[in-house]
């Protein structure tokens, strides 16, 4: 009897072993679905007839990015609008406008910012219209309230994980305008006061906000005043969970206004742009300690009136920070220099793939670090990219 018992037990395992051995195969073919080595892909227009495209934002595992792209109207004239739009697994969805159409004026949208659980946040303007900002879930765009003017927000640039908490610039009356956070969940919409304070030499002060970190914690942006007829930006930051007012970023030395533009989904760096006394941009980002650090410019000449360079958007940790400076898409490394993006993916073996391209903005990049969203030009055309870096 206790022969049988025990051959029963061996039995038993053996046959465990064969299954765990199964499951762990299995596991080890569906563990991971990344690429091995570079890829490029050119992502498809929306239209037919208009060859415009372009790259906003980028989900975790970098399957989804966001964007807008131009299409005809719906009475098939030649009338170019930009609508939101998305490309999972390299195919284009154009999602339905946010709001009404107005005669004889052109819609432009885009999507900028997805969460994990897929809602997206965008804009749409018309013409030149003030924008009005709007979420989407549950297969329907939801326009964004404040609720103690009843007007829209003007944008709608960053969203939590969760998808719970946005941020944008409201649309008050400039004396109440400002950066704001609005929780879905609770309908609770919080206006971030500027830093600049009830002080009577600065007028029209007004803070914005841009991006939030994955926990919907730390929210960036710029606080905004004049003095004296002269236009101040300062780069801030806000850490809801420890802090009742906006923090100012340092900018290096010698340097006069800043934005904070991105933040990494940890919240360990923050991406933006600082500005010389002669008005010249040069991307930068701060640290998990929030110390500046100076990338710079590929511009040749100084000066305001230039092409942006900015560091858009960083991995978690800051191990890759990507951006645009001059026209030119740039990426940078731990412990390197900012690279022109096109040289450094043709250097690496992308260069037939590259031939006919012109990488201008890289402007999301996923918490790894593989993978990179953009815009560039396709020839003369403007189009989305997307691009994987082991």
């Amino acid at each position: 009897m206790k022969r049988k018992q025990c051959k029963e037990k061996i039995l038993s395992l053996i046959l465990g072993i064969c299954i765990l051995s199964t499951m762990l195969l299995m596991n080890a073919c569906s563990k991971s679905t990344d690429p091995t080595k570079l890829i490029f892909t050119a992502l498809p227009y929306a239209g037919v007839d208009f060859s415009l495209g372009f790259a906003e934002g980028i989900n975790n595992d970098g399957t989804i990015v966001v964007g807008g792209s131009a299409v005809n109207t719906p009475d098939g004239g030649k009338y170019m609008e930009i609508p939101p739009v998305y490309w999972t697994d390299d195919v284009v969805t154009v999602l339905p406008f946010p709001g009404t159409q107005i005669p004889g004026f052109e819609r432009q949208c885009a999507v900028y910012d997805i969460s994990n659980t897929g809602v997206m946040v965008g804009n749409q303007g018309i013409a030149d219209l003030t924008p009005v900002a709007f979420y989407y879930a549950n297969d329907q765009w939801n326009a964004i309230i404040d609720p103690s003017s009843s007007m829209p927000a003007q944008t709608a640039t960053g969203i939590s994980g969760n998808g719970n908490i946005l941020v944008g610039l409201s649309a008050n009356a400039r004396e109440d305008q400002g950066g704001y956070y609005y929780n879905v969940a609770t309908g609770e919409f919080t206006i971030l006061a500027s830093t600049f304070g009830d002080s009577a030499q600065y007028t029209n002060t007004q803070t914005s906000l841009f991006d939030i970190s994955e926990d919907g914690m730390i929210m960036v942006g710029s606080d905004i005043a004049e003095m004296d007829t002269i236009g101040i930006e300062i780069p801030i930051y806000f850490d809801r969970a420890k802090d009742t007012s906006a923090t100012r970023l340092p900018l290096p030395s010698g340097y006069e206004n800043g934005i904070a533009k991105g933040i990494s989904a940890d919240g360990s760096t923050i991406t933006g742009v600082v500005f010389d006394d002669d008005e010249t941009p040069y991307a930068a980002y701060w640290d998990n300690l929030r110390q500046v650090h100076l990338l710079g410019t590929f511009s040749p000449y100084p000066g305001p009136m230039q092409p942006a360079s900015i560091a858009l958007a960083a991995s978690d940790n800051g191990d890759r920070i990507v951006g645009t400076s001059y026209d030119i898409a740039f990426i940078k490394f731990k412990n390197d220099a900012m690279f022109s993006l096109q040289d450094w993916l043709e250097d690496e073996g992308l260069s037939s793939e590259l031939a006919d391209w012109d990488l201008i903005a890289a402007t999301a990049i996923t918490p790894d670090g593989h993978w990179i969203a953009g815009v560039g030009r396709d020839g003369v055309y403007t189009r989305a990219f997307k691009v994987y870096i082991p």
